[in-house]
């Protein structure tokens, strides 16, 4: 049984490293050196720095505001009502639930637009990609992340 087990292993192990193509019809992308050395990559991460500064001061702004409310209800807790207190306490625990939600959203939009734009880029590279095949005659294009080993004369 067990001589079976590793026949059969041995075999199966034959058949997955069996040449289907020459290595001249396959070709290694570095997609994520594109994604890092691209113009379009570059002018995406800038204007996506440039927003979350902004978002950044917007949020700066909101937080002192929120302290300063704060503080100030909690200089007015010795001169209100429980009921008053308790009042603009939950006021302001609303304004920051407000503000928490809108940071939250701010983030969630960004990564969007991130992720928008890097799927853009890997659609232009996926056409390239093919304009390439059809030019240099390669049959397969592998992301580089997915490979084990290779001869360096396998990038593109």
């Amino acid at each position: 049984m067990k001589f079976l087990t590793l026949s059969t292993f041995l075999l199966l192990l034959t058949f997955s490293f069996s040449p289907v193509w020459a290595a001249e019809d396959v070709v290694i992308v570095d997609m994520q050196r594109i994604l890092n050395d691209a113009k379009a990559a570059k002018d995406v991460r800038k204007k996506i720095k440039k927003k979350r500064d902004n978002y950044q001061i917007e949020i700066t702004k909101e937080e002192d505001s929120l302290r300063k409310l704060e503080q100030k209800l909690v200089e007015q807790r010795s001169l209100l009502t429980p009921e008053a207190f308790e009042s603009k306490s939950k006021d302001f625990k609303e304004q920051l639930m407000e503000v928490q939600r809108g940071v939250q959203e701010k983030r969630s939009n960004l990564d969007a637009a991130l992720n928008q734009a890097i799927d853009t880029i890997q659609e232009a590279v996926l056409e390239i990609i093919t304009d390439l095949s059809k030019e240099q005659g390669f049959k397969m294009a592998v992301p580089s992340s997915q490979v084990l080993f290779a001869n360096g004369s396998l990038d593109m």
